[in-house]
């Protein structure tokens, strides 16, 4: 199984995790809000503020990816995506995939306030 940790008070993060909940595979996966659940977090040794900072995935083998790669893996896992997946994960553009999300992630996390506050 795969875990999801996202940001369930932002909006866009709301909305694009509702959308992979619905096409995913039953029993596929693990969504676990990081604004409400912090049993789960403190299980999956992980601090609030990182989790805000960037989507992170546990996949099968319990392996922790964050941002693009947590992504890739997601994708990979649901049907109709599988090529985006691979896609983000090519040599040659995983580097860009990586450098965008962290570039969009600083700009989320400070748009929502979380660097004003303690989380």
């Amino acid at each position: 199984m795969i875990t999801v940790l996202y940001d369930g008070k932002c909006g866009l993060c709301r909305h694009e995790i509702g959308f992979y909940r619905k096409i995913a595979p039953d029993g596929r996966f693990l969504w676990i809000d990081v604004m409400t659940d912090d049993s789960a977090l403190a299980d999956l040794k992980v601090r609030r503020r990182d989790a805000l900072m960037a989507i992170h995935v546990f996949d099968d083998r319990g392996q922790c990816l964050t941002g693009a790669d947590a992504f890739a893996t997601l994708w990979k896992a649901i049907p109709g995506f599988k090529w985006l997946g691979y896609l983000v994960s090519a040599p040659l553009i995983r580097p860009l995939a990586r450098w965008l999300y962290t570039g969009f992630g600083i700009l989320r996390f400070r748009l929502h306030g979380y660097d004003r506050c303690s989380i």
